[in-house]
């Protein structure tokens, strides 16, 4: 099918499908940021709105994902048959009303790839300190692989994000030995950080947060991990009403209930971090970085370089906000 041909059939099924006015917030989460918390958070408060606005969280078991994949960044233009099919599903969701869609992809412009809905989109965002969330991540997966290994029999019916990274990483590495990753399970912190940055593409696969803002556009973010920074960058300023930080949790969720009245009535998430709030960019509490030795600390933040520009400038974003707020 012809681009423009496709074009008009994504029109035509956002309009009929498309309620006029409708008002979406998409939370296109960060893994490892404190997200789950945040997920249910938001949950809690759609919940208790007496159906002002519904509440769309995806796990991987569900049909509708409203989501590209790396296969189609290539072909990510208005028309192509993998945008037909997520403005179909996105229509259909608006359909249902107000409410927050949230979910693990990169930043979509649903304005620009579904023309014509007229649905209204807000994009908000929850951010960490880059290297709290790249031992997140790591620590995640041993204890994903090595619990599978040490009891075998156990079923991951709730949680197959964890199935699929042990059935990839034991394929991929072992050969599918579990007995060559029973050494991995050994390991403490420092050496799963300085394994992790060892591997091919360790840039890449580890700055998130240039992945999750610069999204899917096909000309400015299929570069390196420095070359997609600035429409990183800019995507957050411009396409962002709210970014949040994980250690000004209280602070971030204040901004949150001024700047998107949907979610104006969200409550605290002090259970986010176990030291509460981190006020005054103290950095020096409650950060599990602290655990790493001087010269693996010092690698990692010179790797997530480009991660923590944006934290920064999401901080700076923040500070901002809440100055207009007093």
């Amino acid at each position: 099918m012809a681009h423009a041909e496709a074009l008009a059939c994504t029109v035509l099924l956002l309009l009929c499908c498309a309620s006029e006015g409708g008002h979406i917030i998409f939370y296109n989460r960060v893994p490892k940021t404190g997200s789950t918390s945040f997920w249910h958070a938001i949950a809690d408060a759609a919940n208790q709105s007496q159906g002002r606005f519904k509440w769309h969280g995806v796990r991987y078991h569900d049909k509708v994902s409203l989501r590209l994949t790396d296969s189609d960044q290539d072909d990510a233009v208005p028309g192509s048959p993998a945008v037909v099919k997520m403005c179909k599903e996105f229509g259909g969701l608006a359909a249902q009303g107000d409410g927050v869609y949230a979910l693990h992809t990169p930043f979509i412009d649903f304005p620009v790839f579904c023309p014509g809905s007229g649905v209204r989109v807000t994009y908000i965002n929850f951010l960490r300190d880059p290297v709290d969330r790249l031992i997140s991540g790591v620590t995640y997966m041993k204890s994903c692989i090595c619990k599978n290994i040490q009891y075998p029999a156990r079923k991951l019916r709730n949680n197959l994000w964890c199935k699929r990274m042990i059935t990839n990483k034991l394929r991929r590495e072992y050969k599918g030995k579990k007995k060559r990753a029973s050494h991995y399970c050994s390991w403490d912190t420092n050496t799963l950080v300085a394994a992790h940055m060892s591997t091919p593409n360790a840039a890449m696969k580890s700055n998130s947060y240039v992945k999750y803002f610069c999204g899917w556009d096909p000309k400015m973010c299929r570069g390196d991990v420095a070359q997609n920074l600035p429409a990183a960058m800019a995507n957050m300023e411009k396409q962002y009403a709210w970014v949040g930080i994980l250690e000004r949790q209280s602070e971030s969720i204040r901004v949150l209930r001024a700047e998107v009245p949907m979610l104006s009535h969200i409550a605290d998430i002090q259970h986010l971090t176990h030291s509460g709030d981190l006020h005054k960019g103290n950095a020096s509490h409650g950060h599990s970085y602290t655990r790493l030795e001087p010269d693996v600390l010092a690698r990692a933040k010179k790797l997530l370089a480009p991660d923590y520009a944006i934290y920064k400038r999401a901080d700076e974003m923040l500070r901002q906000r809440l100055e207009k707020l007093e």
